[in-house]
């Protein structure tokens, strides 16, 4: 058991944390996804439920339906709303699962009790879904304080003011992407370190600003590699839209896309969809890898850890 057993309590670069990432999914995958059944099997049932009510309610919404108006636009609102909420219950769930997963993975030395995992993500759901929310909240209000300026300024007449609206959306970008980054240890930062909401979002903040890049450049490349795999679950349903889009053609109304959204595309997307949110995984392992990472270069907590443990033996 000791042999694959993944010490998290290290510093670990670039590369290392990408290999650790899928070596330690590798390796416990049958257990660990043994809790997330447990644990996240209804919100994830919730999710494929929002993810169907928006495709359906956006099925054949054609860019000219977007100028003019939908035809039911509280029917699409409706479900953009219900497809979020999923999704963020469905995120709380999941990376916290993982975190708990993987606290007990390292308090046992991979001697899990899976009940008692989902014991403490049953007792601290609440605080999951709090984390989920405040982060959420952050960025929301920076999207939209940065949105709201951007429409005032895109309003106003002349080149001038176009040029500056598009350098401010560049910049509104990047510090979405700033703010996203930091936070993105929060789970470990409440689990591992026993933190509430509030205090585990400045704990991630805290330790992220000191290896800011190197967190932005591991989620980034851990992003490339879950899309280059859930790009595989979107397969089944290109070909489906490939084969009505030529039946749409050969029907003479190319002009009219309705014809191409029906249940099968219904059912294709909401499926594929939740097989990529499924890939969730990867990115809260790495989550937990960075943190412990980020903790040892500003405290060396598991290298003196370690010489404790000699010193008690």
């Amino acid at each position: 058991m000791q042999n694959n057993f993944i010490e998290f309590k290290r510093r670990r670069e670039l590369g290392t944390v990408i290999s650790d990432t899928f070596s330690f999914l590798r390796k416990n995958a049958k257990p660990l996804f043994s809790v997330l059944f447990k644990t996240c099997l209804i919100p994830f049932i919730f999710l494929l439920i929002g993810v169907g009510f928006y495709t359906y309610s956006s099925a054949g919404l054609q860019p000219t339906a977007i100028i003019n108006g939908v035809d039911n636009p509280l029917l699409l609102v409706s479900s953009v709303f219900v497809m979020m909420l999923s999704v963020l219950f469905y995120s709380a769930l999941l990376y916290g699962t993982v975190t708990t997963y993987i606290k007990f993975y390292i308090e046992t030395q991979n001697n899990i009790d899976i009940d008692a995992v989902r014991q403490y993500v049953q007792d601290n759901t609440f605080t999951f879904i709090k984390i989920v929310l405040l982060k959420f909240g952050i960025i929301l209000a920076v999207a939209l304080g940065g949105g709201v300026l951007l429409g005032a300024i895109f309003t106003t007449a002349g080149s001038v003011g176009i040029f500056v609206g598009i350098l401010l959306g560049i910049g509104l970008l990047c510090l979405i992407i700033w703010f996203y980054t930091k936070y993105t240890v929060m789970f470990s930062a409440a689990v591992h370190g026993n933190e509430s909401a509030s205090d585990s979002l400045k704990k991630s903040a805290s330790l992220v600003n000191q290896e800011w890049w190197m967190t932005f450049i591991a989620f980034f490349v851990i992003g490339i590699l879950i899309g280059l795999i859930g790009f595989a679950f979107q397969i089944p349903l290109m070909i489906y839209m490939a084969i009505k889009a030529f039946t749409v053609i050969q029907s003479g109304s190319p002009e009219d896309l309705s014809g191409m959204f029906d249940l099968g595309t219904v059912i294709l997307q909401t499926l594929s969809t939740g097989l990529q949110y499924i890939l969730y995984v990867v990115p809260a392992i790495a989550g937990n890898l960075i943190y412990f990472s980020l903790k040892e270069r500003a405290t060396q907590s598991g290298s003196l850890e370690k010489i404790e443990d000699l010193g008690a033996h």
